[in-house]
């Protein structure tokens, strides 16, 4: 009986809100949709419970949930749309980026194991030769874009604290394929430039 009671509560909460989103992505190629909405009236201070769905463009097959959050989440797709950050501000003092790896035509799976922003961090603590990082009561780090080739993404790091440490726009290249975290920026522009001048 229990079982089926847990059954019922995961179906209803995983059933696509009536409501119009109020808010749609398109992935890259166009096939995918992902649709923000709220699950309660909307709050006069834009903070309450929210769900981020994804949907085939053309209709077909079942809309899939991607994140349910609190405040603001805002979607990336890789360009071979095999990848998804999600920049997630869950409260006023923290922004981080979590990772999903497609499973499925609408499946996508939080990869936990993979933490660009803390990588990022630890490097640029490491870079700064005095950890910044434990002193930092307020700490951003967000996805600004992949790269072309979808092997990378570039970070930036926001932060700061009450008295006298300021990090402003510090920018990490995370590879997917190392799991490190670089200050060089050239994985960014591979397959940038297309010149089809003759010699």
């Amino acid at each position: 009986m229990l079982s089926l009671l847990v059954a019922a509560i995961v179906a209803v909460s995983e059933s696509v809100p009536q409501s119009a989103p109020f808010h749609t992505d398109r992935s890259p190629s166009g096939a995918i949709l992902s649709e923000h909405f709220w699950l309660e009236d909307v709050p006069r201070r834009l903070i309450g419970r929210q769900q981020i769905w994804l949907r085939s463009a053309d209709g077909q097959g079942q809309p899939t949930l991607l994140f349910e959050h609190q405040r603001i989440a805002e979607i990336l797709f890789s360009p071979d749309e095999r990848w998804i950050a999600i920049n997630d501000a869950p409260v006023s003092d923290l922004a981080d980026v979590r990772l999903f790896r497609r499973v499925d035509a609408l499946k996508y799976q939080e990869a936990d194991n993979i933490q660009p922003g803390r990588t990022c961090v630890a490097l640029l603590d490491r870079i700064n030769k005095r950890a910044l990082s434990p002193v930092l009561d307020h700490t951003y780090i967000g996805t600004v874009r992949w790269s072309s080739d979808s092997r990378a993404l570039l970070l930036v790091v926001r932060g700061h604290n009450a008295n006298d440490v300021v990090v402003s726009d510090w920018l990490c290249v995370f590879n997917l394929e190392t799991r490190q975290g670089s200050t060089d920026l050239s994985p960014m522009n591979r397959g940038t430039v297309y010149d089809r001048r003759k010699p």
